[in-house]
Order: C-alpha cells, then sequence, then structure tokens
C-alpha cells in the first residue's frame, strides 16, 4: 500500500478528523511528531485512538525520554529523532505488526 502523507498544521482541525474517520479503511499507521505548534502529541494520539482504537502509531520526538509515551493507552512504536528512512521503515513495520 502506498503511503499517503498529511501535511502538517498547527491544529487537528475537524477537517482532519473527518478525512481521517472517511479514509480510516485505507490508514493503516499514523506517524506522529509529539512536538507540533500550537498541540501536543498526545493530545492527537488520543483523538485518534477515541476515532480508532485499534489504529498503528508511530510516535516520534527529538526527546529520547522513556517516559514520553506515559500514559498514552494502545500500543504505539516510539521512533526518536534524527532517523534515517530505513528506521521509519522499520518503526512502520513493527507498529503493523502489533496486534
Amino acid at each position: 500500500a502506498p503511503y499517503l502523507p498529511s501535511p502538517p498544521n498547527s491544529r487537528f482541525e475537524p477537517l482532519k478528523r473527518e478525512v481521517f474517520a472517511a479514509r480510516q479503511a485505507e490508514i493503516h499507521a499514523v506517524l506522529l511528531d509529539m512536538a507540533m505548534p500550537l498541540l501536543r502529541g498526545d493530545e492527537v494520539y488520543r483523538e485518534l485512538r477515541r476515532l480508532r482504537p485499534d489504529v498503528h502509531v508511530v510516535l516520534t520526538s527529538g526527546f529520547s525520554d522513556p517516559s514520553l509515551g506515559a500514559g498514552l493507552s494502545g500500543p504505539f512504536t516510539f521512533l526518536a529523532k534524527p532517523w534515517t528512512p530505513q528506521e521509519l521503515l522499520a518503526a512502520l513495520r513493527e507498529a503493523l505488526a502489533q496486534k
């Protein structure tokens, strides 16, 4: 399946929720930066889980603190920045292999 990136913006707008909800059968994994302008990655993560609890998520951050994902429910893969394309593909494969 092709990778369909969604351009980042400053808010997880209702339109993004609608697009995710409408196309969720086509979305197998989400790459989510934990540090975004005006919105925390954990907020987006929780919204994604609310919309689709089984979505596979790769969290990425320039902070390598192991407690970064503390308090987040559901499985996810963590990928510390900077990463290579090969590391990203490996993280996506790991995320997709999770139940």
